[in-house]
């Protein structure tokens, strides 16, 4: 899966400038021919500073009811998913060509969004970020250090910040950075099991039915899953997100910088014969 998340300031008078009937129908020349809207309920916690109160009945917190809502139009064999906020626009793909045409896309996406809703070819960028999640699962014959670094690091010009590489249950993440792109690079892997779901997407990327994306895998990957093969899910996220000031379209320029951090990481993670066997990765 690969994936542009845009945040932005919040749209004024979103629900009401908005009408996802009329953008439905700008998105159609697209492919976008399915929509769906999420609802969103939950409870609010506020905590409220106050002095210290004696009585042991009181509570300096209180709690809200929240609803939320945003819309998702997908095509038709539902590889693409653009999700629509007050706050936010994402582009998701699970049948990933090249950069170029994913981009392409986004571009023609944006600019119907200017088109349809109100403020939007203004509104202040807050962060952009570029998402790759790659299934890497050898084939029946092979081993996942066939595809895989055992030792895999980022790119030189990067420097590890936070907490740094941590390895917990198969899984190791590093957080770096390099001036002012912020990258996370995560490895983590999965040993089948015999009535147990398999699992390729993150947890925080899952979508409810209504908005799921279809997934595709090759022959020999079916045929590696059956033999309960060992496999990697490698997920890397590049973002820029300080002082940017730039409207949606203008973010895009950014764009290219954040696909060069993702797919240099790309590169230092596999091996060799993962890159003669897969080509160049775009």
């Amino acid at each position: 899966m690969a994936l542009v998340d845009i945040s932005f300031s919040e749209l004024p008078n979103f629900e009401g400038n908005f009408d996802p009937e009329k953008l439905a129908e700008a998105l159609f020349s697209l492919n976008f021919t399915k929509k769906a809207k999420i609802v969103q309920n939950g409870i609010e916690v506020q905590v409220r500073n106050e002095p210290q109160n004696t009585n042991l009945n009181s509570s300096n917190t209180s709690t809200k009811e929240f609803s939320a809502s945003h819309w998702v139009y997908l095509n038709n064999d539902r590889t693409l998913a653009l999700h629509i906020m007050s706050s936010k626009l994402i582009l998701k793909c699970t049948k990933y060509d090249c950069f170029s045409t994913f981009n392409d896309l986004l571009k023609r996406c944006i600019d119907v969004c200017e088109a349809e809703i109100s403020h939007f070819d203004t509104v202040p960028v807050q962060k952009i970020g570029l998402r790759y999640v790659d299934l890497i699962i050898p084939k029946p014959s092979q081993d996942l250090n066939d595809y895989l670094n055992e030792e895999w690091h980022a790119p030189t010009s990067f420097k590890e910040v936070g907490a740094g590489r941590k390895l917990m249950m198969n899984r190791t993440t590093q957080i770096l950075e390099d001036g002012e792109i912020k990258l996370r690079v995560d490895s983590a892997q999965f040993e089948p099991k015999n009535g147990m779901p398999i699992s390729v997407i993150p947890s925080d990327l899952s979508d409810r039915d209504e908005s799921s994306m279809q997934l595709y895998f090759t022959p020999w990957m079916e045929e590696s899953f059956a033999a309960q093969k060992n496999y990697v899910i490698l997920d890397i996220d590049a973002s820029l997100q300080d002082n940017l000031n730039c409207s949606p379209k203008e973010a895009l320029d950014k764009l290219s910088s954040l696909r060069l951090a993702v797919r240099d990481s790309f590169k230092t993670c596999i091996t060799e014969n993962a890159e003669r066997e897969w080509g160049y990765y775009e």
